[in-house]
């Protein structure tokens, strides 16, 4: 008894660890620091928002801007068609000037003729007579049939001559009118001219206008892009800083839950070694006081042992050996309790209008044609015109190609229909058709006031399926696009 209760107190003494180490603390932000980088990091986050917000203006700004110069370049191509219809009626009244001269001069010719026959035939008739005259031609006829000529000659010459006056009269107002027409005429298509000449000059001013407004909202767009890269830089430096100082914050915290863990170990454990310790030295106390009551009564048995001899000896010499009584026979051991039955081992189980058509056939051909403004007509792509401005700047008029209605021309001009080369023009051609009855072939038009046809800027064909054929815009191509409805204004459909 008394050697295992002194080896569990010794095993239980010495099983007390020592602490485990604790690494140094890392750093620990204050809390003032912290939460200056959050301030930081919303600043800046503002400032992004304000940046993206300004980019987003700017950029329908500019789409505005692109549309306003989109319809600055139709203007002057209005411009241009109309100045080619003045140039044209000039020359027409040029032309009829010219006519009007050379049928003036031949009038002054027929009155000259007119004045010298009068005056011969006055003259004749003063000298000789008008009777005696007629009578001398009368008789100096060699027959019947020419003396009869002779008298239908003279009779008509006579009325001829009666009417010299009246047509001189008649010939002289016949020129002054042609003169003072030809006049007029002459100056109401050089005002034409010279109003399409302006009319040209100012829609070349407004589309450089519009051009150096876009010119300049790129610039502007490019300036807050690099901005809001710079911000977003720093944004991004400062959500770094957050997040680096909350990391040191939370490994901190990792820390110190370590430590007071690695404490708290500690403590425990040091109670636990003091109750065992406590505990050992109970039971070596107890082991002691058993171990001198052991002792106590093993020195009574004794004692009693060798007095129940010395009464046994005595007596057994009194009776003269008569024996005791044999020793009882000791009980069977218990045997081992009935273990039962073994539980059974369940196994798991072993684990579901053909025209509108042939349209958009013709334009279909010339997908991927550059754009090229002013190119196109009815029998395919042009060379580009000069704008002096955004086309220039892209080389358009270097281009074989379409601008929007040159291509519109062209595809409808396959099937028979003639179209002007302006977005604006085309609109007033053909049946509106309402935005639930587009069909392959209609014209649909885009403008800057949907509700003002004078600001139309661009048209393209619709082919179906919400989709379009277009040549957009310089630096393009003749393209298949999806149906916008931004900027609609409306639909036609040519030749009806």
């Amino acid at each position: 008894m008394i050697a295992p209760i002194l080896l569990a107190g010794a095993v239980a003494v010495g099983t007390a660890g020592t602490a485990q180490a604790v690494p140094p603390p890392p750093p620990n932000p204050s809390d003032r620091e912290i939460q200056d980088s959050q301030s930081k990091a919303s600043q800046s986050a503002a400032e992004v928002g304000r940046l993206s917000g300004a980019m987003s203006s700017t950029q329908a700004k500019i789409t505005r801007l692109q549309d306003s110069m989109e319809l600055a370049a139709e203007l002057a191509m209005k411009a241009r068609v109309d100045l080619q219809v003045a140039q044209a009626t000039a020359d027409d009244a040029e032309q009829f000037v010219a006519t009007s001269r050379r049928a003036a001069s031949q009038a002054g010719d027929a009155i000259s003729a007119a004045e010298n026959g009068a005056a011969q035939f006055a003259a004749a008739s003063f000298r000789q007579g008008s009777v005696a005259g007629s009578l001398t031609a009368l008789l100096d006829a060699d027959s019947i049939d020419e003396l009869l000529a002779r008298s239908q000659m003279i009779a008509q010459v006579s009325g001829s001559q009666a009417g010299v006056l009246d047509l001189l009269r008649t010939s002289r107002v016949s020129k002054a009118n042609l003169d003072s027409q030809a006049r007029e005429a002459l100056a109401a298509a050089r005002r034409a001219r010279s109003a399409a000449q302006d009319a040209q000059r100012s829609a070349d001013r407004a589309e450089q206008a519009a051009v150096d407004s876009f010119a300049s909202g790129q610039r502007q767009l490019t300036v807050l892009q690099a901005q809001l890269v710079d911000q977003q830089a720093t944004y991004q430096q400062a959500l770094d800083q957050v997040a680096e100082l909350k990391g040191q914050r939370a490994q901190y915290e990792t820390w110190l839950a370590t430590k007071k863990a690695e404490e708290r170990r500690v403590a425990e454990q040091a109670a636990v070694q003091q109750r065992q310790a406590a505990i050992a030295l109970r039971q070596r106390q107890l082991a002691e006081q058993q171990q001198a009551q052991v002792e106590k009564q093993r020195a009574d048995a004794i004692r009693t042992g060798r007095k129940r001899q010395q009464d046994l000896a005595r007596a057994r010499a009194q009776r003269g050996n008569d024996g005791g009584s044999q020793p009882g026979t000791p009980s069977a051991p218990p045997g081992p309790p009935d273990a039962g039955p073994e539980s059974p081992v369940t196994q798991p189980g072993p684990a579901d209008g053909r025209a509108g058509q042939r349209v958009v056939q013709e334009a279909l051909k010339w997908v991927g044609t550059s754009y090229a403004w002013g190119g196109g007509d009815i029998n395919g792509p042009t060379k580009g015109i000069r704008d002096y401005g955004v086309a220039d700047q892209y080389g358009d008029y270097k281009k074989i190609g379409f601008d929007c209605s040159g291509l519109t021309l062209y595809a409808w001009g396959q099937v028979g229909v003639r179209l002007p080369h302006y977005s604006g023009y085309q609109f007033n051609r053909g049946q509106r058709v309402d935005r639930s009855d587009l069909q392959p072939g209609d014209l649909v038009y885009y403008a800057n006031d949907t509700s003002n046809p004078a600001t139309i800027h661009h048209v393209a064909i619709y082919m179906g399926n919400d989709q379009i054929i277009e040549a957009r815009q310089s630096g393009d191509v003749v393209r298949i696009s999806s149906m916008r409805w931004a900027g609609y204004i409306g639909a036609t459909r040519p030749g009806t």
